[in-house]
């Protein structure tokens, strides 16, 4: 700790304080060429007022006098680089999360040492430079919440300064996400803007929302019940998840953004109390509920119809359903546009004003639906045409291709969720999605089974199924989804890797999610000692290595030899070290048996092994 009490009272003391704020000023002023002294010049003031509650004796710090000013310099330095743009060798920290901590770091201690922060926006027409400017006050706010205790100062009037300035960018999300700001989903100023308020969902959730702060923040509270009528932990959550369910709806080209959301959606749910509160919610409901993409609909309505009929009038009974309270998901608008997209194919329709509620427009809906695709299979392509606008309406970046990767993210989210209940019977309800995916796939003839629509549906499927196998931590949890998956789906992973064995974008997210099946992480795959599931377990993992091993061998190397080749035999080889250290398989059985399980995954594993050559070998480290 920096003894300022020794340091006051040194000669010379006022004017070494007065040259360095001046250096300070100067330096934030000039910001194209003093950029990289912006993190040591707050640093050396933070560790100033740190010390003020330590400072003894009468002799002023003079730090009253200066720090307003740094303060005011810093946030006026970032909006002039936001208003007169920056050169072309300079990264913007809004775009680089590390060097935009890097500048953050510091500068909330000095916002704690007033108290308050007046930030101020002058008018300007360019609706970029305003989302920049706003930007950098909403990371501003972000910090000063990150550090909710500061030495010296009462909590209690922390937490009536932090709800005002936290109610002032709450404010700020209806404005932004409705009105012309509705339309700049695709402009980078706006990312960049959205990106910034999960910063601050990120940060209020650690100080106010958080397992160790939900029954520590009533000041805070009472101060926002009394400007917007947050009276509560519940509500604020429903303002988080509303903009997470907004972020989810209106993205899908921002990867950067939807990872943020769903990074922010993980750390609600992974939390204890905060995942508990989150059940509660309906949009968290309807989430859990309605998690599948279209690309497994549209493989039923071309692949299969006698499934479409088996299966149809459940599935779009369970998407017509979900008619919520909350803004984002409206029953009586989706009414609306079914009966539009009905008017549009032709279909009289007389009196669906006449109807006395949303509930009867459904069910009124749902019959005429269920009516198509029974009487022809014309009807049946409109009806798909309707469930595709239904579920990319609010799920449109689970089948963006630029996203896919999201949706392991997105998976272990509703797997916490889905788990925290600890309930078979909601278990399997929640995956009904996923099986009517399985259901189609497997129907799927072998004739058809190279074709992109079966390569996306398989793709979105074993990302899906990762997401949800990294969320059972528990014996009880991983049972669930073993006794779900296995015997009945695991031979479409054989088949998946035996037809799609020359292409890495469908083998690599399988492979992947098979590591992932087989790791015995916090002793999860602990089954009973007179259960032969271990066993049968490894005996699905040397089928599916030999499967791909046989085939990757025989075919020719490309220019990308890793992502091709090696990089499918490095997950195979994954997997088996994590099946053979997971111990729960006894390989003596094999070999007592004669059951060449263990010898063909051993010997496919060698093959691969060796068919690599040693230069290959020290040019990719993995």
């Amino acid at each position: 700790m920096l003894q300022l009490s020794e340091l006051v009272n040194v000669e010379g003391y006022s004017d070494w304080i007065r040259l360095v704020a001046e250096f300070t000023l100067k330096s934030l002023e000039s910001w194209q060429w003093a950029s990289n002294s912006v993190y040591y010049l707050l640093g050396l003031w933070s560790r100033l007022v740190s010390s003020v509650p330590y400072l003894k004796g009468d002799a002023p710090s003079l730090l009253d006098e200066y720090v307003p000013k740094i303060t005011e310099s810093f946030i006026t330095s970032r909006f002039n680089s936001v208003q007169a743009g920056l050169p072309d060798d300079l990264e913007n920290p809004l775009d680089n999360a590390e060097l935009l901590q890097d500048q953050l770091d510091c500068f909330p201690y000095l916002c704690r040492f007033q108290e308050r922060a007046r930030l101020q926006v002058s008018d300007s027409n360019d609706l970029s430079v305003i989302e920049d400017k706003l930007a950098w006050i909403v990371h501003i706010v972000a910090a000063i919440l990150k550090i909710k205790q500061c030495t010296g100062c009462s909590a209690e009037s922390q937490e009536v300064l932090d709800a005002e300035i936290s109610a002032r960018v709450l404010q700020l999300i209806n404005v932004t996400d409705s009105g012309v700001h509705s339309q700049r989903y695709g402009e980078i100023s706006k990312q960049r803007l959205d990106r910034a308020i999960l910063t601050f969902f990120q940060h209020f959730r650690k100080s106010y929302v958080g397992d160790q702060a939900i029954h520590s923040s009533k000041q805070l509270y009472a101060r926002l019940s009394e400007l917007l009528g947050l009276h509560d932990h519940l509500l604020l959550l429903n303002v988080i998840v509303g903009k997470i369910a907004t972020n989810l709806k209106c993205y899908t080209e921002s990867e950067e953004v939807i990872d943020h959301t769903l990074s922010l959606f993980l750390e609600l749910a992974s939390g204890y109390m905060t995942g508990k509160l989150l059940l509660k919610l309906d949009t968290v409901k309807f989430i859990v509920a309605n998690h599948t993409s279209i690309t497994c609909l549209e493989i039923l309505a071309f692949s299969n119809l006698r499934l479409w009929i088996k299966y149809g009038k459940t599935c779009y009974a369970g998407i017509l359903r979900f008619a919520l309270p909350s803004g984002a998901f409206d029953g009586s608008e989706m009414v609306g546009t079914c009966g539009d997209h009905l008017r549009k194919m032709g279909i009289a329709i007389q009196d669906q004003e006449k109807r006395e509620s949303v509930g009867d427009q459904l069910k009124w809906c749902e019959s005429l639906l269920f009516k198509l695709f029974v009487e022809s299979f014309l009807g049946l392509m409109h009806v798909v045409l309707l469930i595709t606008f239904f579920v990319r309406e609010h799920f449109p970046f689970l089948e963006a291709k630029k996203c896919s990767r999201s949706r392991t993210t997105f998976y272990y989210t509703i797997g916490w969720l889905i788990f925290m209940e600890d309930s078979l019977v909601k278990f399997k309800s929640s995956m009904d999605p996923l099986q009517q995916v399985f259901l189609s796939l497997e129907s799927t003839p072998d004739s058809v089974f190279r074709t992109d629509a079966v390569k996306y549906a398989l793709v979105g499927l074993m990302r899906d199924l990762r997401g949800i196998t990294m969320a059972t931590n528990s014996r009880r949890t991983y049972g669930f989804l073993f006794d779900w998956l296995y015997p009945a789906h695991m031979p479409i992973l054989l088949k998946g890797i035996s037809h799609w064995t020359d292409n890495p974008e469908v083998t690599t997210p399988l492979l992947k999610f098979m590591a992932e099946f087989v790791l015995n992480k916090a002793q999860r795959l602990t089954f009973d000692p007179s259960s032969p599931n271990g066993i049968l377990l490894f005996r699905e993992v040397s089928k599916l290595i030999v499967a791909y091993g046989s085939r990757i061998l025989t075919l020719p190397n490309t220019a990308d030899v890793y992502t091709y080749k090696y990089k499918g035999i490095w997950i195979c080889l994954t997997i088996l070290s994590r099946a053979l250290a997971g111990n729960y398989v006894n390989f003596g059985v094999f070999e007592l048996y004669g059951d060449r399980a263990l010898s063909d995954a051993l010997d496919a594993a060698l093959k691969m092994t060796l068919s690599i050559p040693m230069s290959d070998i020290l040019a990719y480290r993995k």
